[in-house]
């Protein structure tokens, strides 16, 4: 009789393996892997341990099959990292430095071009990333290049479950209409931070709204904690120049040139700003 049970037994077993295999062939996908939040706290938490706290860092660009799910994991992302006490450059303003730069906004962003961005909006960590559906699993990827090194400081792979939480997810994206935006919103965090890149990031913002008085108040108020930071002189030139002030303007220009050689969107502007202002080149 115990025979007999242990042989029904194995044979049981060998039968639920066999389903369980055959299941897995049928082309069902499978909920491997980590939810969507999941990935992105991991990531967070990567990123946030190799930086000292009150680090800035700018997540430059991040593709999905869906723009809006693109902003929604950056936002998320944003949020994780700010958790982390990691200071992130206000995404708000990519469109402005894109501008500013001369760059084309895409899904995929270069090495060089991640760098630049970063570079002009005083960050030390730069922040680029994927979600791809792989057909069974969705792969969460981010990379993060070093301004100081000016190499690659972490890669990190994560797989997301293809679950129906996502698939609700990027369903409701798909058949949305995006949101307008509204431009005068302003996070708690970016109100009360009083670091040099978060007096630019509102620089930014104000001469964005075409408050030209509101920006030179606090990209001055930048330049204060940070003398050095050749950015905040470049967009006060901007705002000065928008207001006329084409005397203040050249000075700024002059000494964003100073601290930044190689800015010739800075020469460009100064020769412009003296042309208006009557003086030769």
């Amino acid at each position: 009789m115990k025979e007999n049970k242990k042989m029904a037994l194995i044979i049981l077993a060998t039968v639920m393996v066999y389903i369980g295999c055959a299941s897995t062939n049928t082309g069902t996908k499978t909920n491997t892997g980590l939810s969507l939040l999941g990935a992105i706290e991991q990531s967070a938490q990567k990123i946030a341990a190799d930086l000292p706290i009150g680090s800035r860092v700018a997540i430059v660009a991040f593709t999905s099959e869906n723009d809006d799910l693109s902003n929604y994991i950056i936002e998320e992302l944003s949020g994780a990292l700010l958790d982390h006490k990691i200071e992130v450059a206000d995404r708000q303003n990519l469109e402005y430095v894109y501008k500013e730069l001369n760059f084309q906004m895409s899904g995929a962003v270069s090495d060089e071009t991640a760098k630049s961005i970063g570079k002009f909006l005083g960050a030390e960590l730069v922040i680029t990333g994927q979600l791809t559906d792989m057909g069974d699993v969705y792969r969460y990827r981010t990379s993060a290049i070093n301004l100081t090194t000016a190499v690659r400081s972490s890669v990190i792979r994560l797989d997301v479950q293809d679950d129906e939480g996502i698939r609700r997810m990027i369903t409701a994206f798909n058949n949305q209409q995006s949101p307008a935006k509204n431009k005068k919103h302003v996070s708690d965090e970016q109100t009360i931070s009083k670091t040099p890149g978060a007096f630019l990031d509102r620089g930014i913002r104000y001469l964005w709204w075409d408050d030209y008085d509101g920006a030179i108040a606090e990209l001055t108020e930048a330049i204060k904690l940070n003398p050095d930071f050749a950015t905040p002189y470049y967009v006060r030139g901007n705002a000065y120049t928008q207001k006329g002030n084409y005397d203040l303007a050249i000075n700024d220009y002059t000494q964003a040139i100073k601290l930044n050689p190689n800015d010739n969107k800075a020469k460009s502007n100064l020769d412009i700003a003296r042309q208006k202002r009557g003086l030769n080149k």
